[in-house]
């Protein structure tokens, strides 16, 4: 008998190198994916021992005071142009009345005097 016909068959890795590389980069993505899901999302902040105000506590008023950088703008600008010329002697309403003012308003006549109107209807 010829043992030509009976050559050993390599059993081959079931794993192959692709296969490995698969696997690493999917377990970096569920490591990535954890730590994105289980992290520490709370925030903190140093501050020096000596700007620490510790006081006993007492009911009362609280005042929290904010600095901060802006700029003030008023809430509305209200133009007075004078149609003729002449000078103001008395202001009978102030801007910040007009908002709270729902009677009759008086306005200056061409004669100069003080004269009822009522306001425009809404």
């Amino acid at each position: 008998m010829n043992n030509n016909m009976d050559t050993p068959i390599e059993r081959k890795s079931r794993l192959k190198k692709k296969h490995l590389y698969a696997m690493a980069g999917g377990a970096f993505l569920l490591v990535c994916l954890l730590y994105f899901i289980f992290r520490d999302t709370s925030s903190s902040m140093k501050v020096d021992k000596e700007r620490l105000t510790i006081s006993t506590i007492v009911q009362g008023e609280f005042n929290d005071y904010i600095r901060v950088i802006g700029q003030v703008l008023p809430d509305r600008i209200i133009y007075l142009d004078a149609i003729e010329g002449g000078r103001v002697e008395e202001r009978l309403i102030e801007a910040t009345d007009i908002r709270h003012h729902h009677g009759n308003q008086r306005r200056a006549g061409p004669d100069g005097q003080g004269r009822r109107c009522n306001p425009p209807p809404e």
